[in-house]
Parts: structure tokens; C-alpha cells; sequence
């Protein structure tokens, strides 16, 4: 485990713990979603700091020819690893609909923290049951070098 990866964990938990609420494209502690609640830990530990964040709908990933926006972007930082491979401050996706649409990070053994649009805030969930574990189909590390040239 990277000592990013234990920063960005305690930064997400700071966002379950003030139960912030589901905001699309939301990146800060008054409202985010999946992606934003991981942006905005990574601004708060000093990365992203000019990232532009891409706008599109909320439904993206139901429309015909929807594109894997969260593997496009997370590519640009970060590295995909295998599953089994998994550490506090990796990045679950999964998929909903057409497409990969969904993000969180790993906190500790299969726990991970989100911001899910049903649950109206971010919260903690389990990647061993239920809808999540049928859904994970990849998981992203940052990676430093990236981070500091991209």
C-alpha cells in the first residue's frame, strides 16, 4: 500500500463521516458525486489542482454509443491493476447500464467509501456482497509519475 493511497482513504472518510450529500459533478464536501468525492480528496492532498471536470449528464451511461469516461479519465492518472491485487486508496469501478459508471476507494480489507446517487450522500459499502461485488469489474491505482507529468 502506496502512502497516497493511505491519504486519499483517510481523505474519502472525511467525506463519509460528514455524510456529504450526493451533488452531480460535485467535487467538494458540500455535495459531490463518485468521481467528485475522489477528485476532491486528491485536491485536498494537493493534486488536480487545475483539473478541468468534465460535464455531461447524469444519465450518460444509458445512451446508445456511451462512452468508459471514468476508465478514459482515470487512465490519464492512474494504472489498472488485477483485482486480486487490491489495496487501501485503489479505485473500484463498476459497471451500470452500457458502460463502466461508478467509482470509490478502497478503505480497508473489502470495504470502500462512495458517493452513490441512490443513497443521497457518500457512504461505505462491501465489494465481497450484494450489487457491488457483481458490478466490480476493474480497479485503478494512482500512479505518482503520472500524477506529477500529466
Amino acid at each position: 500500500m502506496s502512502e497516497l493511497g493511505k491519504q486519499l482513504a483517510a481523505e474519502v472518510m472525511k467525506f463519509v463521516e460528514a455524510k456529504v450529500p450526493y451533488e452531480h459533478r460535485g467535487t467538494t464536501m458540500f455535495g459531490c458525486d463518485c468521481t467528485g468525492m475522489i477528485i476532491g480528496g486528491m485536491k485536498n492532498l494537493g493534486h488536480f489542482k487545475n483539473y478541468k471536470l468534465r460535464q455531461y449528464p447524469k444519465d450518460w451511461n444509458l445512451h446508445a454509443g456511451a462512452g468508459d469516461n471514468i476508465r478514459e479519465e482515470l487512465s490519464r492518472f492512474a494504472i489498472e491493476i488485477p483485482k486480486k491485487e487490491i489495496t487501501v486508496g485503489d479505485i473500484p469501478i463498476f459497471a451500470f447500464a452500457r458502460c463502466y459508471a461508478h467509482a470509490g476507494v478502497l478503505i480497508s480489507g473489502k470495504t470502500f467509501a462512495h458517493c452513490y446517487v441512490a443513497a443521497g450522500k457518500c457512504e461505505y459499502a462491501s465489494l465481497e456482497k450484494g450489487q457491488w461485488a457483481s458490478r466490480w469489474v476493474s480497479t485503478y491505482r494512482f500512479d505518482e509519475a503520472k500524477l506529477n507529468h500529466g
